[in-house]
């Protein structure tokens, strides 16, 4: 069984995709060295600051919240994992405002 074998059943009994290996939303498997920053990820997700205004727009992470969280979780972030954070989070602002040009 596989890292997302649950994941996969899930999709299967909704009818969604018979094939997990060719699933287009599967999530990628993590190399170890990366699951700790995928899981403090996961946890910060309440953690993102928006312009207001008539049109919002994401501006980035409250990186407060985010070590906080990561205190809280007992994670220290080092150097790497900030990048790390830094990445995923430039990520999902260019991924948003597309999406939001979109509509």
């Amino acid at each position: 069984m596989s890292e997302w074998s649950a994941y996969c059943e899930m999709c299967r009994d909704e009818h969604l995709n018979t094939d997990c290996s060719t699933c287009e939303a599967r999530p990628p498997q993590l190399m170890p060295v990366n699951r700790r920053v995928y899981h403090l990820w996961l946890h910060c997700q309440t953690q993102w600051n928006w312009s207001g205004g008539m049109e919002p727009l994401l501006t980035g992470l409250d990186y407060p919240g985010i070590y906080r969280i990561a205190e809280m979780m007992d994670v220290e972030i080092t150097p790497s994992d900030l990048y790390k954070l830094q990445a995923l989070e430039w990520d999902t602002i260019q991924r948003t405002r597309e999406k939001m040009k979109r509509k």
